[in-house]
């Protein structure tokens, strides 16, 4: 491999220059909802938008034929904001219930097919 011919050479990222990150799981719904409500621009800083149904057709199989596993045969999402809160709910014995992620600027980087096909998923259900 010519390394810095066509792959640049630097040091790579530490946590003070990437800033914070999340990695966590995001429920199907929430993200169909997100596509639905903000179309295109949900992926404005994505290389690709969302092909269709026709291009993407085994990934809508597999998300209304078998969705308990959808998670599993998917290699997920790339998002990228410019800051994000988080929220936690605990109970008595100070254990996470639920957590609320606000998120600014909120853009899929990597993702259109899985969360456009999501949606096309629960369409066809309806």
């Amino acid at each position: 491999m010519l390394l810095g011919q066509y792959f640049q050479t630097r040091k790579p990222n530490t946590l003070e220059s990437v800033g914070a990150t999340f990695v966590g799981s995001v429920s199907g719904g929430v993200l169909a909802n997100l596509y639905a409500e903000h179309r295109s621009r949900l992926f404005s800083h994505n290389i690709r938008q969302f092909l269709g149904s026709s291009e993407n057709r085994k990934v809508v199989e597999t998300a209304n034929n078998s969705s308990r596993s959808f998670f599993y045969f998917n290699n997920g999402i790339t998002a990228i904001c410019t800051d994000f809160s988080l929220t936690e709910k605990k109970n008595d014995i100070d254990k996470i219930i639920s957590a609320e992620i606000n998120a600014d600027n909120f853009q899929i980087i990597n993702g259109a097919q899985t969360v456009g096909s999501i949606l096309d998923a629960r369409r066809d259900d309806a």
